[in-house]
This record gives C-alpha cells, structure tokens and sequence, in this order.
C-alpha cells in the first residue's frame, strides 16, 4: 500500500499548486486548513480507518479520492472557498446532448464520475458547455397519480472553476417542460453537500439514508460498494460515507 503521510503530502502540495496566492494552506493534526480571505474550511485527512469520525462539522477527504479523483477533490475545495467565477443562467441556452457528451464532461467534473442515464441535459454559455444534468427514466411511485412517473437527478455538475446562478432551476424547468415528470427525486451525499443549493431550487428533503460502505483497493485506492461479503484485510479497507440525503421536487401545476 502507498505510504499515507506521502499521500497527504502530494495532495497538500497540489492544493497550494492549484490555489497559488489566493489560498493558505495549513496542516496541523490531520488537519488541512484553507483560508481565502474571511473563508475558511477545515478539512481532515483521518478517512483511512472503520471508525468514523464523531465531529461530522469537519469536511472529511476521502483518501481513496485524494488518489484517484484528486483533480475533482480540488475543484469541490476552490467552490467551497468562494473562488469560483459567478456565471448567470438567464445568459445560458439549454439544450438536449448526447451520452457521450455528457459521459466526457460528468467524469471530468463530478466526483463519481458518470453513470448510465436515459436523458442528458447541458448548459451553454457562448456555445460552450458548462453545466450537464442527467436524469432516469420515469418510474411509477406510489406517492403519484397511476398516470405520473417520477424521474430521478442522477448527475449535476458545472465546469471547473464556474458557479452558474439558477442553472439547475433553467435545466429543471426544460426538463419539466420536455417530461411532465410527476416529481423529480435525488440523492445527495452528506459527506459533500448539505443538499442547501438543491433546496433552494425547489426541493425538499424526503428522508436520510444509512452511511453507504465502500471496500477500498490498498494498492490501487479502487472503490467498490461493500454489500457484506468477507474481504480480505491485507488487500481491502472498509470505509463508509455519512449516508445520503433523499430530495424529491414537485411540479407545480402551472409548470407542466
């Protein structure tokens, strides 16, 4: 297994590398310290053990992504600390693309990486892609009508270095237009949102679920979701996220 202390060195010089001047970087008891200004953020490098952490106010990096998904880790950070340049939906088209479209802008922007979707959606700015969402197809809920389906909000993610106001409500409000979805369902992973953008755009909380378990590759930081089958110790770690929030938004009437 790579030496962790290496890691976190390598991930700490990436992020002074990245933030150049506009961030200071502090690391003191598993601790990274991020400054910009009045905006500060801690995060812990601790991930690497079963046990997790019982102070959930610090922002917790995976070490598996620190490796594999380091470049996404630093984009997340540089929006987090406010830096990202401010972009306004009503100056953007929406407009219908293709899988592979989407397949190469979610894995380059978005921390899971794609997942297989029936409708992908982009933003432009310019004739440039800067935002995609991909959506399921509709699936009958008993919350719904006999005649409704409710879609699910698989992805979301913006270009590096781009907060768009109101982008997800403009693709939102295509797809609602495109669909006639009943609802609209998505997940949010606790461990990196509090779902606030999301609510903000019309959705409300559903319900939590338990922590999701991951088996982490030593060698290679590969994850894979961990359903309760022996692994072995010297080859895997077990870690888990701190579930996911559940956020289902309503059509209303007049949308549809």
């Amino acid at each position: 297994m790579k030496n962790l202390e290496k890691i976190i060195e390598h991930f700490i010089q990436s992020l002074k590398n990245h933030f150049t001047d506009q961030v200071q970087v502090h690391y003191k008891n598993s601790i990274i310290e991020l400054k910009s200004g009045k905006t500060k953020l801690c995060v812990s490098t601790t991930e690497y053990t079963e046990t997790r952490l019982s102070n959930r106010d610090t922002f917790v990096l995976p070490l598996d992504l620190m490796v594999t998904k380091e470049k996404q880790l630093l984009f997340m950070l540089q929006s987090k600390l406010q830096l990202n340049k401010r972009v306004f939906a009503r100056n953007c088209v929406v407009k219908k693309i293709t899988a592979a479209e989407a397949k190469t802008f979610i894995d380059q922007y978005h921390m899971m990486g794609y997942a297989k979707a029936a409708y992908h959606i982009g933003l432009f700015l310019k004739e440039e892609l800067i935002a995609v969402a991909s959506f399921s197809a509709g699936r009958k809920m008993n919350r719904l009508e006999a005649h409704q389906r409710s879609f699910e909000l698989i992805h979301f993610c913006s270009k590096e270095g781009i907060t768009i106001t109101a982008g997800l409500s403009k693709i939102l409000a295509f797809f609602v237009q495109e669909k006639h979805p009943g609802d609209i369902m998505t997940y949010i992973d606790k461990q990196f949102s509090d779902g606030t953008s999301y609510i903000k755009c019309g959705f409300k909380i559903h319900s939590e679920t338990a922590p999701t378990k991951f088996l982490i590759n030593k060698k290679t930081f590969a994850r894979k979701y961990y359903k309760g089958e022996a692994f072995d110790k010297k080859e895997f770690y077990l870690t888990e996220n701190f579930g996911n929030i559940k956020l289902v938004y309503k059509i209303e009437k007049q949308q549809v």
